[in-house]
């Protein structure tokens, strides 16, 4: 499939697009968006009179599985744009 950005064509195939996909995830896809997401899907704990966020749990108690999370979320955006380039907003 061919795919247009910026007045260039793209093959969506090629190693050339996939990198230029990664370069806009990488510089527009931040933690603060992978903490909202995670904040957004799972819910609040609550200890006591203490509350905490899913995103400060996982950062704080697990700090590999939090970036491996958010190196997969960043990948599986990726793969969505690569296989549907018009549902993208790199346009």
């Amino acid at each position: 499939m061919i795919c247009k950005i910026e007045g260039i064509r793209y093959d969506t195939e090629s190693r050339e697009f996939r990198i230029l996909v990664e370069d806009h995830i990488e510089e527009t896809y931040t933690e603060c968006d992978y903490d909202d997401m995670l904040d957004d899907v799972y819910d609040e704990v609550e200890i006591g009179d203490s509350r905490f966020q899913p995103s400060e749990i996982l950062k704080e108690l697990d700090p590999i599985g939090y970036s491996v999370g958010f190196s997969d979320d960043k990948e599986e955006m990726v793969c969505s744009i690569i296989h549907d380039p018009k549902s993208s907003s790199m346009r």
